[in-house]
């Protein structure tokens, strides 16, 4: 008898990183059992370039005037005369309205509203500004940087909660919004009161002296301005970017906890059009092994799979080539394990027949 010993890995020891999520092989299901799917070479070049392009058109959305407020009418004309005539129109980034909002705070001087409007400028700060940032590392780590299961659990949950605080298109809409009815808002609330003044404003206007536009006691025009344009491009591309990233690491966590022998993959299973029974149902196929040939036909009403939804290697079968699969395991327990083995040895010294 011949004693074996191995060493087998410790499942409580420190778990090690896995691949980034870009060099993944991608379990392909319905296809061959000896193919995955892999990235092509030129996604990670454009999603690099999409990351970097949207963190500039973040920086620069909210750098840039995203709306302009003009001021017309009776009050218009008392501002431009206090600006040396110049148009009574304000351009206000989010930065700029930001700064706006606390100059309020601190000229009313009070403890109540520097504590709200300062709180109101900061949440605008940060949902429109640092959230998309923060997601925009959260999808850099998740895709380029080798970190385990736990880590990247971990990272799609933190996503998910900047996700829910990702507010710039809510900002946006808002400017969207405001730039259709303040107008017709703001006139309706002063120019009600002011029709007997009706006949003054058109001689005013007939003859030159006032813009046909300050023909009237007030009016307020809000304008959609560059910045909020750069805003809606880049949430746009956040929302394919997070798209694509998201799909892939949540198809290689099902790669990595499904079995083999709970996929289409294996060869068990045969497929039928009208299925009925689910991918993960549990389907005694050993029926098939005693079925005669006469009722064979029988035997697959028994075993109807549905198709699995689809997936990233679905969605983004552009961004993927046909790979050979590595099917080697690694074993799942640890310590050392001793065999006996014993040989029947033949005249010859050479053994016949192994039991272990």
């Amino acid at each position: 008898a011949l004693n074996i010993e191995r060493n087998f890995p410790n499942p409580s020891e420190p778990e090690t990183a896995n691949n980034p999520l870009r060099k993944h092989s991608f379990k392909l299901d319905y296809e061959a059992f000896n193919q995955n799917a892999a990235l092509r070479k030129w996604v990670d070049f454009m999603l690099m370039v999409a990351l970097v392009a949207f963190t500039i058109l973040v920086i620069f959305g909210c750098s840039l005037p995203s709306f302009g407020i003009e001021v017309l009418g009776l009050l218009g004309i008392a501002v431009e005369s206090g600006n040396q005539f110049e148009e009574a129109k304000s351009y206000y980034s989010v930065f700029g309205l930001t700064k706006m909002i606390m100059d309020e705070a601190r000229y009313l001087g009070t403890a109540s509203d520097l504590v709200g409007l300062g709180t109101l400028s900061s949440l605008l700060i940060i949902t429109v500004f640092l959230v998309p940032l923060a997601q925009v590392g959260s999808l850099f780590v998740q895709w380029f940087v080798p970190i385990t299961e736990k880590h990247r659990n971990w990272n799609t949950f933190a996503n998910d909660v900047l996700s829910a605080w990702q507010y710039s298109e809510v900002y946006v809409l808002s400017v969207l919004i405001a730039s259709w009815q303040l107008g017709g808002v703001s006139e309706f609330m002063i120019n009600e009161y002011c029709g007997a003044l009706n006949p003054i404003f058109t001689t005013l206007s007939y003859y030159g002296i006032v813009d046909e536009s300050d023909a009237q006691c007030f009016r307020v025009n809000a304008s959609v301005e560059a910045g909020s344009w750069l805003l809606v491009a880049s949430s746009i591309l956040f929302g394919m970017i997070n798209n694509f990233i998201s799909s892939a690491s949540a198809q290689k966590v099902c790669d990595d906890s499904v079995p083999d022998d709970r996929r289409l993959t294996s060869g068990r299973w045969l497929t039928n059009k009208q299925s009925t029974a689910t991918v993960n149902s549990i389907i005694d196929a050993s029926s098939h092994d005693e079925v005669e040939d006469g009722d064979y036909g029988r035997s697959l009403d028994r075993a109807r799979i549905s198709p699995i939804p689809p997936r990233f290697t679905d969605y983004y079968s552009f961004a993927i080539r046909r790979v050979e699969r590595d099917v080697t395991s690694t074993p799942r327990f640890a310590g050392t394990a001793e065999v006996a083995v014993s040989a029947t040895i033949d005249e010859d010294g050479v053994p016949e027949l192994w039991d272990l």
